[in-house]
């Protein structure tokens, strides 16, 4: 919906979402359930494809997201096997490295990218003909050197616009946590995305998602507090959760609870 609304020229649309399984879907759906049975929505499951063995290897490489971990390097394995003689329609031989590689580093985000590629035995491909299509080493780092900031950007031209909606003209303390926040895992950045997108009314579940966004874990009874402010002051506080480093310190601010 934010999308259409910034793109006020569209004159049609679809929207696929992207589930890695049936039950983390959205139990309340009310709001939107005309669209949901629309044929304008396709929602996919990543838990209803083949095995990564049977699949192409765009889809394998989607499908490696929700592999766990027992078994993602296995699979992982198999597919740069497959890159050796299987050529994609849509990326080159490398570029599939790539993309296995960073799922794997996201998976094991405590491994250097040495240890990912040892495990993965993409350094005694370096001499093979898929490598042999990639860049020198040198060329290669700053290649994904260059795709991390332009992630970064994608990210920031995404959520500036949204903090400015909310608060107007950012001071620098936002500033400031746009720079944090951009550097989310992608699973935390989504959450905090759909979070800041919320209307007014939802202050208090966009305060709570951001806080779980950066922290994991939030107090259960935050919601209740969250409850007992005046509609004006949430706004206040929703700002305290996006550029708070600390959660004790955002929780001790809040005013007590007098239920």
């Amino acid at each position: 919906m934010l999308f259409i609304r910034q793109n006020s020229t569209l004159s049609d649309w679809r929207f696929v979402i992207i589930f890695p399984r049936r039950s983390v879907q959205p139990k309340r759906t009310d709001l939107h359930r005309e669209l949901l049975r629309s044929d304008r929505v396709l929602r996919v499951f990543l838990e209803d494809l083949p095995p990564v063995s049977n699949l192409p290897p765009e889809l394998a490489l989607i499908k490696l997201i929700i592999e766990p971990e027992s078994k993602v390097i296995d699979s992982a394995k198999a597919l740069i096997d497959r890159a050796k003689y299987e050529q994609s329609a849509v990326l080159s031989s490398a570029d599939l490295l790539d993309l296995i590689r960073t799922i794997i580093v996201y998976k094991f985000e405590k491994l250097s990218r040495e240890e990912i590629e040892t495990m993965l035995g993409i350094a005694d491909l370096k001499e093979t003909r898929v490598y042999q299509e990639a860049r020198e080493e040198g060329r290669e780092e700053g290649r994904e050197e260059g795709r991390e900031e332009g992630q970064k950007l994608d990210r920031q031209t995404l959520l500036q616009p949204l903090l400015q909606t909310l608060f107007g003209e950012l001071d620098q303390s936002l500033e400031e946590a746009i720079v944090s926040l951009i550097e989310l895992p992608p699973n935390r950045f989504l959450s905090l995305l759909l979070s800041l997108s919320q209307p007014p009314e939802n202050h208090i579940n966009a305060i709570v998602s951001i806080l779980q966004a950066r922290f994991q874990e939030v107090p259960e009874s935050l919601s209740e507090t969250l409850s007992n402010l005046e509609e004006a002051s949430r706004l206040n506080y929703l700002k305290q959760a996006i550029i708070s480093s600390d959660l004790i310190n955002f929780l001790e601010n809040l005013p007590p609870n007098n239920d």
